[in-house]
C-alpha cells in the first residue's frame, strides 16, 4: 500500500512520516482524520436519531388508524383484530429491517471507500474530500532522509556551482544514505562534494553506485566523466561523455573536444618553437643530450 502527500501529491510508503519530495509532515494529515471521523461520526448519530423518530412518529401512525377503524365497527375490530395487528406487526418489522440495513449500509459506504481509495496506484495532485490518505501510525525514521537531502541542498552555491561548506554536505548525505540507500541522488551529490574537495576515487565510488542504481541519467555519466579527466584518464572521460550525451548531457563531450582541439594548437606551436631553437643551437643548451626533451626537440627541427 502508498500514500500520496496532499502537499505536492508525491507518492510514499504507507508508513511514511514526512514526504520524500517536499518533506511535508505527514503527521499533520492524521489529525485532519481524526477530525474528519469525529465528524462523520456526529453525522452518524444525528442519521440514527432521525431514524429513530420516524419509526415512532410511524408507530403511533399505526396506532391511531387502528383505533380510528375500531370506533368505525366494533364488530369487525373483534372479528379482525388478530389479522390487523398482524398485519402492522409484519409492516412494523419490515420497516425496522430496511431502516437498519440503510444505516449499516451508510457506514459501510462512509469508511470504506476511502480504504479502497487509499489502495489506487493513481498519482493525484490534490484530494477531493477532506480525508488525507495516511495511515494512523508512522515511523520515526521513514522520510527523514529527504530532510537531510534538503539540507544538503541548502548549502549548494548556484552561482559558483559548488557546495558552500563539503563537509557539512557530506554528513547530511551520507545520513540520508543510511536511511534511505536505494536513492541513485543522494550518491551523485555526495560524489559531487567529493569530486570537489579532489577525493576523486570516493567521488568515483559513488557515481559507480548511483549508475547501478539508474543507468538512465546522463547527469551521472557526464559527472563521472569530468571526475576521470579530473585524473588524466581520459580514454575513460571520453567514453562516459559519449554515454551521456546519449542521454542529453553532451556538455562534457563538447569541452573534451574543445580540449583536445586547444592541445593541438599548443603542441604545433611547441613544434614552432623547437624549431627556432634548433636554428639557433638552442635546443643543445636547453636540454641535456641524453633526454627526452632534447630528442624530440631534434625531432620537431627537420
Amino acid at each position: 500500500m502508498s500514500q500520496f502527500c496532499p502537499e505536492c501529491g508525491t507518492k510514499n510508503l504507507d508508513e511514511a512520516k514526512f514526504c520524500k519530495s517536499c518533506g511535508f509532515n505527514m503527521q499533520e494529515a492524521v489529525k485532519l482524520i481524526q477530525k474528519d471521523k469525529e465528524r462523520q461520526k456526529n453525522d452518524d448519530n444525528k442519521r440514527r436519531a432521525e431514524t429513530a423518530r420516524e419509526l415512532d412518529n410511524y408507530k403511533k401512525s399505526v396506532n391511531s388508524n387502528s383505533s380510528n377503524a375500531s370506533l368505525l365497527d366494533d364488530n369487525a375490530k373483534t372479528e379482525n383484530n388478530d389479522g390487523i395487528k398482524g398485519f402492522g406487526a409484519f409492516v412494523i418489522f419490515a420497516i425496522i429491517v430496511i431502516l437498519i440495513f440503510r444505516a449499516c449500509s451508510t457506514d459501510y459506504d462512509h469508511y470504506e471507500a476511502p480504504a479502497s481509495e487509499a489502495k489506487s496506484e493513481t498519482k493525484e495532485k490534490s484530494f477531493t474530500d477532506t480525508t488525507p490518505k495516511v495511515p494512523e501510525k508512522v515511523t520515526e525514521t521513514e522520510g527523514k532522509d529527504v530532510v537531510y537531502y534538503n539540507k544538503s541542498q541548502k548549502l549548494w552555491d548556484e552561482k559558483n556551482g559548488e557546495y558552500k561548506n563539503p563537509k557539512k554536505a557530506i554528513e547530511h548525505l551520507t545520513k540520508a544514505i543510511e536511511i534511505n540507500p536505494s536513492d541513485p541522488t543522494y550518491y551523485n551529490n555526495r560524489g559531487v562534494v567529493y569530486n570537489q574537495i579532489e577525493q576523486y576515487k570516493n567521488a568515483t565510488k559513488d557515481y559507480d553506485k548511483s549508475i547501478k542504481l539508474n543507468s538512465k541519467d546522463g547527469l551521472v555519466y557526464q559527472n563521472r566523466g569530468y571526475n576521470y579527466w579530473n585524473r588524466n584518464l581520459i580514454s575513460n572521460a571520453k567514453t562516459d561523455a559519449k554515454k551521456a550525451c546519449s542521454l542529453g548531457q553532451c556538455q562534457l563531450k563538447k569541452d573534451l573536444a574543445e580540449s583536445e582541439k586547444n592541445n593541438q594548437q599548443q603542441t604545433s606551436d611547441n613544434n614552432a618553437v623547437d624549431i627556432e631553437r634548433y636554428s639557433e643551437g638552442q635546443c643543445e643548451s636547453m636540454y641535456a643530450s641524453d633526454t627526452e626533451e632534447y630528442k624530440q626537440c631534434i625531432k620537431n627541427s627537420y
